[in-house]
């Protein structure tokens, strides 16, 4: 047999049958879906999403027999959850059924869903974290006319991270419209969609009406973004911690 087609032992490995139990210690929800992107395959159960590696994408040259498929969790939320199912979920069964128009690149936008799910996800988590660190703070006792006020330990940064994530979202919104609508689609920002669709469709049009009634709310986490990432005198967030208000009709304390 010709050297260069001689079958190696680690062909035998590599291209025999398998089994791989997805899952975590802490995670033993059934799996409900599995999606290709970006030429890897995530495995989606209830309690969260994994992404699965062969051996032979990690060492394409079958190099060593010993590197086995791996698999690892990239989000603590799957189809259980309502961030998972109105972005990579709701993504994947558009495309699955064919309701997508074929110029469409399916993988970009499930790509892009995949990326607003883990920012959503993020933000989720900042959000609770804070909940739960404002739900457990007690009101200041005074003593002596002194007072220690409660802290929320690293606010600014982690309100910056949550516009930051809210940013980035938008930007992964921003893929999916251009891979529907084209590059013209995001000139100027969720603006030029506004445009496009009433120009094409007309003001009256549906989503015309709903591109209008949503589009200060994506401004708004836009200017917020550009307050963070590039403050100016008449544009910045001042985030405060816990303060005393003066008024003695009020609370002691303040979070703003």
């Amino acid at each position: 047999m010709d050297e260069k087609h001689e079958r190696r032992p680690i062909d035998t490995i590599r291209e025999s049958a398998g089994f791989m139990e997805i899952g975590s210690e802490d995670d033993s929800t059934p799996v409900t879906g599995a999606i290709e992107i970006d030429g890897l395959l995530y495995v989606v159960k209830e309690g969260g999403i994994y992404v699965v590696k062969l051996a032979d994408q990690i060492d394409p040259g079958r190099t060593d027999a010993n590197v086995p498929n791996v698999q690892q969790r990239i989000l603590g939320y799957g189809s259980g959850s309502e961030v998972v199912r109105q972005t990579l979920a709701t993504a994947d069964a558009l495309l699955r059924n064919g309701f997508v128009a074929e110029h469409v690149d399916k993988n970009e936008v499930l790509s892009a869903s995949l990326a607003a799910a883990k920012d959503l996800a993020a933000m989720t988590d900042l959000f609770a974290q804070i909940a739960a660190e404002v739900n457990e703070v007690t009101p200041a006792e005074v003593k002596n006319r002194s007072a220690s006020l409660p802290t929320l330990r690293d606010l600014e940064p982690r309100v910056n991270t949550f516009i930051q994530k809210a940013d980035h979202t938008l930007q992964s919104l921003m893929r999916i419209v251009r891979a529907f609508f084209g590059k013209d689609a995001g000139r100027s920002w969720f603006e030029s969609l506004r445009d496009l669709v009433t120009h094409r469709f007309g003001a009256t049009d549906g989503f015309a009406q709903y591109l209008n009634a949503v589009l200060p709310a994506l401004q708004f986490i836009r200017t917020a973004r550009n307050c963070v990432e590039h403050p100016r005198e008449d544009q910045k967030l001042i985030i405060k911690n816990f303060s005393l208000q003066s008024n003695p009709l009020v609370a002691c304390t303040r979070f703003g």
